[in-house]
């Protein structure tokens, strides 16, 4: 099955049936991570705020991306059902979109050095 671009579904959504799993769910991470930018930037130019900087164009800063539950299972010694109980409380600032729950990455790499170091 093709790659398809954010890009080319925002074109014409029909394009979704051609979507693999695995790329359903990169992409669905991708759009978490877009809308996060955008509301940033919605309340930062509603209380007048400078825009937040984004980086290029399509891709967000490396301190804007997030993580999904199964990147972080990967990047750790906890199973799922470990992050499934305890993701709030752990990571204040992650998201949860849908059933997809997005942590940013330097909130985690940040907790995953305390946790190795404790």
């Amino acid at each position: 099955m093709p790659e398809v671009s954010l890009d080319a579904l925002l074109a014409d959504p029909r394009r979704a049936a051609e979507v693999s799993p695995r790329d359903a769910e990169r992409l669905t991470v991708e759009l978490a991570a877009l809308i996060v930018a955008l509301s940033a930037r919605r309340a930062a130019a509603s209380n007048g705020s400078p825009t937040p900087e984004l980086g290029t164009p399509g891709k967000l800063k490396d301190r804007d991306t997030f993580l999904d539950l199964d990147e972080m299972v990967a990047r750790s010694h906890k199973s799922r059902g470990w992050f499934l109980a305890h993701w709030r409380r752990e990571f204040p600032r992650a998201v949860k979109k849908g059933r997809t729950i997005l942590v940013p990455e330097v909130a985690f790499a940040k907790w995953l050095q305390e946790s190795d170091t404790a």
